[in-house]
């Protein structure tokens, strides 16, 4: 059970979850976005693991949250993608620094304020997490 949280640790951006990842700052014609500000995300696996943390997500960094692409410990990328109209589904591979891949997937629904994402890691872990934003400042919250 040691890597189940570094293993944790990929939606983190999602919500983000994600949120996400967690979708772009303009990601389809939709204009689908969340807004920058200061963010709240609660993650949870199986009954093991329950971490809430916060975050300060800038303007620029918006793609870069919902993407999922880059975090601490791993480099994700998702081939199939779709976003539109406040949905989001990705699948794709995370490589950690030692070269190791994990196969991911997610989905979920999002606002500009909210974001709630269903995570598989490796097909068999089950990863919620959940988003809100609690400011359009980020003074006195955890900086990104």
């Amino acid at each position: 059970m040691r890597t189940l949280p570094r293993l944790l640790a990929l939606p983190l951006l999602l919500a983000a979850i994600a949120a996400a990842g967690p979708a772009l700052a303009q990601a389809d014609e939709g204009g689908d976005t969340i807004l920058p500000g200061l963010w709240s995300y609660k993650t949870s696996a199986l009954t093991l693991y329950n971490k809430t943390e916060r975050r300060c997500i800038r303007p620029n960094e918006i793609e870069k949250v919902m993407s999922g692409a880059v975090n601490h410990h791993y480099t994700c990328s998702y081939p199939a993608r779709s976003q539109s109209y406040g949905r989001v589904s990705m699948r794709g591979v995370c490589t950690d620094k030692k070269g190791r891949r994990i196969p991911i997937s997610m989905s979920g629904t999002f606002t500009p304020t909210t974001l709630d994402m269903q995570v598989q890691v490796a097909g068999i872990i089950p990863v919620s997490v959940r988003g809100r934003r609690l400011s359009p400042s980020c003074a006195g919250g955890e900086e990104g």
